[in-house]
């Protein structure tokens, strides 16, 4: 219900609504190209992301978001996506990335969660799916 409120009001809010209830970090590239960006403090604070190297790899997803958003936008219309360890376009096998686009006018904004392997997928993939019908 929280989520389906902070819909009505702002992108930015229902980011930091996801990560709160998601627990990993979750990025948001609206229609106009801006991205918003929650949840990445827990979701480095997580045990599986206490090695360095795995976090520079998480990193640097953010640093290529644009390559990764193109690739992900191209499944992501019509479902929900994910991948897991290495299907997950990063560099470490330890992450889970869920995805969706919704469509607002003719744009389609991506949402993108991203956590570890142990992430609650039911939960996440139920909240993403709540954002979906909400626009649609």
């Amino acid at each position: 219900r929280e989520v389906k409120q902070a819909m009505r009001h702002n992108e930015r809010g229902v980011t930091d609504l996801l990560a709160e209830f998601s627990g990993g970090g979750v990025v948001w590239v609206d229609r106009n190209g801006r991205t918003y960006y929650s949840g990445m403090g827990t979701l480095f604070s997580q045990p599986e992301f206490d090695d360095e190297t795995v976090r520079m790899s998480i990193a640097g997803l953010f640093d290529r978001f644009e390559e990764v958003v193109g690739r992900l936008q191209i499944n992501a219309r019509e479902d929900i996506q994910w991948s897991v360890g290495d299907e997950a376009m990063l560099d470490t096998a330890e992450c889970s990335v869920l995805s969706t686009s919704v469509q607002s006018g003719k744009k389609f904004p991506m949402i993108v969660v991203i956590g570890p392997m142990r992430m609650n997928y039911e939960k996440t993939f139920g909240l993403l799916k709540a954002l979906k019908e909400f626009y649609e």
